[in-house]
């Protein structure tokens, strides 16, 4: 299993290595606002969560003198626990509430064999989240993983007004909602009502991907189920989170690039939007999407400037990107890393953890007697 993990967590952190690190700007009120957007806002330089700290940090840590292990050439040691089939079995038969909640949030299909996802599938975990979010209607996590699963899949009887306005009534100040929300209005062609979601997601005070309470959630449900090994069982529950949690935005996109050149204030706002997300989100694939969504904006403004100023930034920073992918891989063979990694996460978000999880990598590699593969 562990060769599953590595290849779905490095391959997480190298995704995103082709956005991050574009700065953020002005946004546009209307089209002549473009000659005055040549420089990045250096206020957000303070900021812990923007990139700027990040490439700071990174950028003094990797030096030639300061390397990460790798445990490269033990990947082959590792392959699927055998019992891992009966675990999966277990868990879905388990009637308590961690389990039926991770049974409907796995991954379709075999054992991370997601192009054998089916249609029964997927309304099968829609059918378990709806369920549960009538049982337990105060469980916030629910509703936010019902209406993210219900981009994928969206059938009336189940992702209809009713789910939404659950969710709404119950996490109605979380941006991360919100965004969901914006990506199924833009997949039923509703443009205003995307643009109502887009400008909540722009003022919500909170966003809340829950991220680490996935994690958690797959984590318990699998040991009630016999997965005992706290590696195993972390590093399992990290890629079905990752499986889980980061929604196809291609709607919202769409609409935001048929939309921006006509309109100035859905240019504005697509913006705003993409400013939230990579400011605030919890995850480095979301910070990304934002980003991605701002050129977007960018591409039909032919704001040329920007755009290669963003590929520029993102090129420099790419290093501390490759580097995250080498400490990651690291963990999956050190106990102790990964539990470092997790408590990271949980106080201060993805980005400051994948920093302090490349610290603490370069810190154990640079001991002679530290010998991450001995597992």
């Amino acid at each position: 299993m562990k060769k599953h993990i590595v290849l779905i967590v490095v391959t997480i952190s190298l995704i995103i290595a082709g956005f991050w690190g574009a700065p953020q700007f002005k946004s546009l009120s209307d089209h002549d606002s473009l000659k005055d957007m040549r420089s990045p806002s250096y206020e957000l330089q303070a900021n812990a969560k923007t990139p700027f700290k990040s490439a700071t940090v990174a950028d003094d840590l990797v030096t030639p003198k300061k390397v990460i292990l790798s445990c490269k050439e033990k990947n082959e040691d590792f392959t699927e626990p055998k019992e891992m089939e009966s675990i999966i079995a277990a868990l879905k038969a388990n009637n308590s509430f961690k389990s039926r909640m991770a049974s409907a949030l796995l991954p379709a299909g075999e054992f991370f064999d997601f192009d054998r996802t089916t249609d029964k599938d997927v309304k099968r975990g829609l059918s378990l989240l709806n369920a549960l979010s009538v049982e337990f209607p105060e469980n916030n996590m629910i509703h936010y993983f019902l209406v993210a699963e219900c981009i994928q899949e969206s059938t009336q009887e189940v992702c209809g007004k009713t789910a939404i306005d659950r969710a709404i009534k119950y996490d109605a100040h979380n941006g991360s909602l919100w965004f969901l929300i914006s990506i199924i209005k833009s997949k039923n062609g509703d443009l205003e009502g995307a643009i109502s979601a887009l400008e909540q997601l722009v003022v919500a005070p909170n966003f809340d991907e829950y991220w680490a309470e996935g994690i958690e959630l797959f984590s318990t449900a699998l040991y009630e189920n016999g997965l005992i090994s706290d590696t195993e069982r972390m590093i399992a529950s990290i890629g079905f989170t990752a499986a889980t949690i980061v929604p196809n935005p291609t709607a919202l996109f769409n609409l935001c690039k048929g939309n921006s050149w006509e309109r100035g204030d859905v240019a504005q706002l697509c913006l705003e939007a993409g400013d939230s997300l990579f400011l605030r989100s919890e995850t480095r694939l979301n910070k990304a999407l934002g980003l991605a969504l701002k050129n977007t904006v960018y591409e039909v403004l032919k704001d040329e400037e920007n755009m290669a100023l963003s590929k520029n930034l993102s090129k420099q920073m790419s290093m501390s990107t490759v580097d995250q992918a080498k400490a990651f891989q690291l963990m999956i063979y050190d106990t102790y890393l990964l539990n470092y990694w997790f408590e990271k996460l949980k106080l201060h978000g993805e980005d400051e953890a994948s920093l302090y999880l490349v610290d603490e990598a370069i810190r154990l590699s640079s001991n002679p007697d530290y010998d991450p593969c001995r597992n």
